[in-house]
Order: C-alpha cells, then sequence, then structure tokens
C-alpha cells in the first residue's frame, strides 16, 4: 500500500498538470469539511516478488475499441528476472481517469499520468487516461458537457473490455477517478453501471441522475467557494452555453440499498486547483477502497 506522503506527491503532480474548467485562484490553502459517510477500506492484494534483478517500469500505448473510439493505457513491465512472468501475470486494478473539459488527450499528457501514478501504485494498476469521441475533449454527462449525444458509459464498457488484451486487470476493482467534467461522467457511469465500476472518487463535479440500479461507493469532494460548478447548485456559463447544476450532495439519499456517498465540502477552495490536503484525502480515500 502507498504511503499517504507518495500519494500525496503523486497526485499532486497530476492534479496540477491535468487541469479542467477554471475558476480562480485560492487566497490560501483551504482545508476539508468531515466527510459524511466512511466505509472500512478494501483489503489490497499484493504483487508478487519480481526478484531483486528485477527492472521494473511501465509502457504506454494507445488502444482502439470497437467503435474506433481511442484511449491511452499504462501498463507495468518488468525484465531481467526469473519471476517476471508471475509479476506480470498478477490481475491489476484499473484506474481510469477522466480529465476536466478542453484537457489536451496527447501522449505527452497520458504519459505524465502514467508515469506518476506508477509511483503512487508501485506498479499494482493498470492506469487508464480516457479520450473524448471526435477530439473534443469534453465528455457527455447528461447534465454536461457535449453538444451531441455521446454514448460514454458505453465506451467505458468497452475499454475495460479491450484493456484486458494489454494486461491482466481484476474485474472486481476498476474504479474512476474523475475531475469537474470528467467527474460527472464518473458518477453517471457508476450510477449506470454499478455492477462494473467499483469505486468512483471525482472533484468539483455535480451530477443529478437516477442511481439505485445497485450499490455504489462515491466519494465527492467539492470547493466551497467553486463558482463555475456552485456546490449548493445553480445556473452558470460552461463552455459558451448555460449549465444548471444541482447541490453538490444531491445524490445522498437517492442511492441504492448498501451504497456509500461520502461527501466532503472544502472550506474555501473553488473550482481549480484543488488544495493539497483535499487532494490527499480525495485518492487516500479512493486507494484504500479499490
Amino acid at each position: 500500500m502507498p504511503t499517504p506522503m507518495r500519494l500525496l506527491a503523486g497526485f499532486l503532480l497530476v492534479v496540477l498538470t491535468l487541469s479542467g474548467c477554471r475558476g480562480g485562484d485560492p487566497a490560501a490553502e483551504p482545508t476539508p469539511t468531515p466527510s459524511r459517510s466512511k466505509t472500512p477500506a478494501a483489503t489490497p492484494t499484493a504483487l508478487p516478488d519480481p526478484g531483486p534483478d528485477a527492472r521494473l517500469g511501465w509502457s504506454l500505448e494507445q488502444r482502439r475499441v470497437g467503435d474506433g473510439r481511442a484511449y491511452w493505457v499504462g501498463v507495468p513491465t518488468c525484465v531481467g528476472s526469473a519471476t517476471c512472468a508471475d509479476w506480470l501475470d498478477h490481475p491489476r486494478r484499473l484506474i481510469v481517469w477522466l480529465h476536466g473539459a478542453r484537457q489536451v488527450e496527447s501522449r505527452a499528457n497520458a504519459s505524465y499520468l502514467v508515469s506518476t501514478m506508477w509511483k503512487v501504485t508501485q506498479g499494482n494498476a493498470v492506469i487508464v487516461f480516457g479520450m473524448s469521441a471526435g477530439d473534443t475533449r469534453v465528455w457527455d454527462a447528461d447534465i454536461c458537457c457535449t453538444v451531441e449525444e455521446v454514448d460514454e458509459v458505453g465506451y467505458l464498457q468497452d475499454v475495460i473490455a479491450d484493456v484486458g488484451d494489454a494486461a491482466p486487470i481484476d474485474p472486481e476493482r476498476v474504479g474512476l477517478v474523475g475531475m469537474s467534467n470528467g467527474g460527472m461522467l464518473a458518477t453517471k457511469a457508476a450510477c449506470e453501471r454499478p455492477d462494473l465500476f467499483k469505486v468512483v472518487a471525482v472533484w468539483a463535479a455535480s451530477w443529478r441522475g437516477r442511481c439505485d440500479r445497485g450499490p455504489v461507493t462515491i466519494g465527492h469532494w467539492h470547493g466551497t467557494a467553486d463558482p463555475v460548478v456552485p456546490i449548493g447548485g445553480g445556473s452558470t456559463t460552461i463552455l459558451g452555453r448555460t449549465v444548471t447544476f444541482p447541490p453538490a450532495d444531491w445524490l445522498e439519499g437517492r442511492l441504492a440499498k448498501g451504497s456509500t456517498f461520502t461527501y466532503v465540502p472544502v472550506e474555501g477552495a473553488v473550482h481549480w486547483p484543488a488544495p493539497v490536503a483535499a487532494s490527499l484525502e480525495l485518492l487516500t480515500w479512493f486507494d484504500e477502497r479499490l
């Protein structure tokens, strides 16, 4: 299990580079208030020992699913040891990053994400960097942000089915991490397919929709001073269109029996960047449950 400091260092590098819609600069470092719901941490599955001579790393490739849509995937590598095969054959967690609106979906950004998350997970995860339909760099999360309707959940299902050809994954340990528009899609996906997506952690991603098909585990961190996606709900202009958001805690009390909704308002935080303490808490929460 990664240490909290490693999680912090890694996630901060990710969020500071892979930004979404910007909402301004915080005046000071806000702190999260206590969350409303906590669940016991999942039991991690340890990797086999690759051996003292093993040289561990990762490789990045772009793959395409049946309809031609692409995604970046980072998979662990191991050479120089007779036990590398056992290490590589171990089914790993699958972590899917869904970026904020208008992030560039380049190899450089995907490589940076995978490199950082490899250090965070110490090779015990396959990392996917999702890519939008038609290079729009936005996601259809119903509430926001595409012009035309896109089957994003179908795309994510196809990614899960395809990524197993790149590296063994544990289908019971698939999680989504999303920022803003990407977090809205992550929430939608978990609500529509709770059988596929076990844990979701999002920043600044209010969403309204049906979420009673099965138990879900959702963590939502949100700044109390967010002008882009207001924590109390309301209408704002995003990418030239008016979007009306529900309150950030709208899903609470509307989930299937057995669900967990961890809601953490972060006092004084704006839409971007995510504060240090909140970033640490969010990813630690996610890592412990996946």
